[in-house]
Parts: C-alpha cells; structure tokens; sequence
C-alpha cells in the first residue's frame, strides 16, 4: 500500500530553520489525518503546513507521517492503536515528533493502514502501531505505541499492506511478516489465514532479484533488477495471481509499482501508466469497472508533457505530469478526487491545485491524498 526508497534517492526539500514546506490535502479526514487542525473532510484540496525539510509523507487509514531529510519523523492524526509512536493513543490534530535513540537517523518510512516501518541509514527496521497480525515483525501481535526495532537484517526498501510488512534486502532477497501474502492464504481472510509474527524469507524465481517491493490488501507485486514484475496472493476474485505479470514490450520497461488494496499502478521509462487487478470505483482508469488480470495502459486526457510518478490509495489512485499537472480517479466517496464531490471517477480527471504551484510530490493515505510544493512558508 505504501512503498518508498531510501532517502539518497528520494525526493530532497532543504530549507533553513524559519520557514517550511506547503502542500495541499484532501479526502478522509475524520481522526484529523489530514493535518489542517480540524476533523473536516475536504472536498477540495486544502493547503497544509508540513514540518521543515520534508522529503515524503505517506498516510494510513486515518493517520499521516512525514520523514524530514534531516531523518526525523512527524506523525499526526488517528492514533488508536499507538500509530502516532509517540507513547500515547491520544489522537493529535497537528505533527507531532517521534523521539527515536539519539544514534538513529532515518532515510525512508513505509505506512500500513495502522503501522509504520522506517528504515535507517544503516539498513536498520524500526516499527510502530498496530501489530494485531504480527507485522512489526517482533515476534508478538502485540500493538507498540513506540517504536521498536525489528531483527530483519539489512535492508534497503521498505514496503506495508493493510496488515503485512515486506522488505528488500541488499543482496535482492524479499522478506515478509505479518498477515501472509500468498497463493495459500491470500490475505489471511477465510481458511488458512496465516499470521507471521517474524521476518520470513519468501521465495524467488531462480536467479531473480528484488529491486522493489510493494502490497495491498491481498496481493502482492515485485520489482526485480532486471524489469521483471512478480506477484503474490489472489486477484478480487480470489483465485491465485501469476507468478509473473506480461509486459508489452512497446509500452517500456516498468520503473516504479504502486499497490492499492486491491489493484495495482505500474509507470515505466517511456512514462506509460499501467493498471490491474480491482476495478469497483474505477480505480483502473479504463472507463469502466471490469476487472482486469492482466495490465492495461491508462490514457490521459489533456496530459501536458508526461506522467513521471504514479501512486495508488486503498481504492484510488493519483497521478503527476512534468508540467505539474495532477490527476486522480477511482473511489470518491470520502473526496479522495479533489473536485468537491463524492462520485467515483472511472477516468482520470485534473484536480485543480491553488495557486498552481510547482509540485515536487504525490502521496497518498487509504483514504486521503496530498501533494508537496516547492512553496516556502515563512515563520516570524
């Protein structure tokens, strides 16, 4: 549901210490997961505040967190199962600070629906939240309101589902916890749900290695270093997904993926859109709601230059263009798509961002959508 890369190849945003960063936010809002100090939904997109120097910032279920190129983390919003990590599960309006050993400093974070993974700059796991099917990975289904370190090795990209937790390691092995992700099981949901309370190897097809890794609800997919997409779990129908997904080969080779809860957003190097899987609000863009097994390529109306970063929500998904243009489509009915309704969009639609400012970022929650400007704000 939320994949990252460390922060040498993220996005960098570096101010000095009297201003910070503006974004827009809108949708889902009920636990202040949106972080414009009330618990109103907005339809619109509504400019927010985001702490100095941030780099990403990735949403939950109703909760949002943001990493800071100096390696802090802000959380902010729902907090029920200790999310916010900050020792308590008092529900917070605006970003608060998760106090980390002084030695620690963060390069990349991956939310769940109700957990954090952060990585350091050693390769290090923290985690915190909900833990209800293991995915902090400590050994327990025991929810941490602090964070806790998780004995996984060293790793290089994080990735969180609704309830699992995925990692890549240096030498290209993909590691899982949490509720299990496979042919077997699914989900978790029904007969032979699974629960791994410890890192768990999974395994690969002979020779292959994993570059990215990301999962949804019952599904996940696999970058390998050589361009190759992998899967796990079942499709919305509940069958048992390929191990490997086509690719034409006019549409280039895949470069980032994206899961949602129940489908999934590819972009390649020639900037072509890709989507699969569940298809019940549209969040397919294909202008309709069939379902789809394999990937289709997204058309987008009135693009101006290309698409360079696609990102999937629980059941939406959000797109930016070179000429800082945004688009969403998919489910709507908590405003997800930013144009003040809650119809859900079967084909990409612009969203209308005040002041139309140079964007840096798309992110999203399950529920909830924000974009990073390059706008200062400065504090007196």
């Amino acid at each position: 549901m939320n994949t990252t890369v460390p922060m040498e190849t993220a996005r960098r945003n570096r101010y000095d210490g009297t201003s910070s960063l503006r974004g827009y936010t809108w949708g889902n809002n009920n636990a202040g997961g949106l972080g414009i100090g009330t618990v109103a939904r907005a339809m619109v997109p509504a400019a927010v505040t985001l702490p100095e120097n941030t780099v990403d910032v990735q949403g939950g279920s109703d909760f949002t967190v943001a990493l800071t190129s100096t390696g802090q983390v802000w959380t902010w919003g729902g907090n029920r199962y200790g999310q916010l990590g900050n020792g308590s599960t008092i529900v917070r309006l605006t970003p608060q600070r998760v106090d980390l050993p002084s030695d620690v400093r963060l390069t990349s974070i991956s939310v769940g629906a109700d957990h954090v993974l952060a990585l350091t700059q050693n390769g290090s796991v923290y985690g915190w939240g909900r833990n209800a099917h293991g995915q902090l990975g400590d050994g327990t289904a025991t929810d941490r309101r602090e964070p806790t370190k998780i004995n996984v090795g060293k790793v290089i990209q994080l990735a969180t589902g609704v309830a699992s937790s995925h990692a890549v390691t240096s030498t290209g092995s993909l590691v899982s916890w949490g509720r299990a992700i496979t042919p077997a099981t699914g989900t978790g949901t029904g007969l032979g749900a699974v629960d791994v309370t410890e890192p768990a190897q999974l395994s690969l097809p002979r020779g292959a290695k994993a570059a990215m890794v990301d999962a949804g609800q019952r599904h996940l997919v696999v970058l390998t270093r050589t361009g190759q997409l992998l899967t796990f779990g079942v499709d919305p129908g509940g069958r048992p997904l390929p191990a490997s997904m086509p690719i034409e080969s006019s549409w280039g080779r895949v470069t980032a993926i994206s899961a949602g809860d129940n489908h999934t957003v590819a972009l390649t190097g020639r900037g072509a859109v890709l989507t699969w899987g569940a298809n019940y609000y549209g969040q397919l863009g294909t202008r309709d709601t069939t379902n789809r097994t394999t990937p289709v390529r997204v058309r987008i109306p009135n693009l101006r230059g290309h698409i360079v970063e696609v990102v999937a929500g629980g059941d939406f998904v959000v797109a930016r263009s070179s000429a800082h243009q945004v688009f969403t489509w998919g489910q709507g009915r908590f405003g997800q798509n930013g144009n003040n309704k809650v119809d859900d969009l079967t084909r990409p639609h612009p969203v209308s961002i005040p002041h139309r400012p140079n964007l840096t970022g798309i992110y999203t929650g399950r529920y909830h959508q924000l974009v990073l400007t390059d706008q200062i704000v400065h504090h007196s």
